[in-house]
């Protein structure tokens, strides 16, 4: 037998991005109706996020209330300056960083923009 053709394994890895990227929007969508139905009790996105700024902060802002909630808190602000609080060093370090590098990487240009918090939410 011969191996399945390049053309066909792009193929399937195109749907299988496309579904993951799909699932996450459905995901983000679902979150953020919930979010205006029902307050959210959790405040910690208050704390990361800036209350203030352009229109496109806060849609940003509400688009990442949804995903900034328990640890992700904490691995956001370690993203952002690193172990202050002594229950931060629970956290392994793997995760902020990848935050920070995508952040400076590819969020580069929109930190501007959006800011640097939901730059960093964002990655």
């Amino acid at each position: 037998m011969s191996a399945p053709p390049t053309r066909n394994l792009r193929n399937r890895c195109l749907d299988v991005a496309k579904y993951a990227i799909l699932s996450r929007l459905v995901a983000l969508v679902l979150g953020t109706v919930s979010n205006i139905v029902i307050s959210d009790y959790d405040s910690s996105a208050s704390l990361v996020l800036p209350t203030k700024g352009l229109a496109a902060q806060g849609v940003m802002r509400r688009l990442a209330q949804v995903v900034l909630h328990w640890d992700a808190f904490y691995f956001t602000h370690i993203a952002e300056a690193g172990y202050v609080y002594e229950q931060e060093h629970a956290f392994f370090p793997l995760l902020p960083l990848l935050m920070r590098l995508v952040s400076g990487m590819i969020f580069a240009p929109l930190e501007s923009w959006i800011g640097p918090q939901l730059a960093l939410v964002l990655a």
